[in-house]
């Protein structure tokens, strides 16, 4: 009688299965260690165009405070050469009788 051999088995593979299992993890890992940094430059990406926005704004608002400053003080200096007969240092002023006033 032949001698039946015994079915063949297929070795198992452990160390495919505990590398496929370390690439996993490692790429997990990788991933996890990654996530809070980058969710934290999204984040303060966000701020930064928000803050640049503002400063935009601001820069608005402070030119037009300048402007209405300065248009204030020229009201001003006009009421006060007329009423108040204010002159700036440096300039010289004469009065002629005769010539139309600010009341008139």
């Amino acid at each position: 009688m032949a001698k039946q051999s015994a079915p063949e088995r297929r070795p198992f593979r452990s160390g495919l299965v505990v590398r496929g299992f370390l690439i996993a993890a490692t790429l997990g890992g990788c991933g996890a260690l990654a996530y809070v940094p980058v969710t934290q430059y999204i984040d303060m990406r966000g701020q930064s165009a928000e803050a640049e926005a503002e400063a935009d704004a601001l820069d608005i608002a402070r030119l037009e405070a300048q402007t209405k400053l300065s248009d204030a003080e020229k009201r001003n200096e006009e009421r006060a050469r007329c009423f108040n007969t204010w002159v700036p240092i440096g300039e010289e002023t004469y009065v002629v009788q005769g010539l139309l006033t600010c009341d008139d």
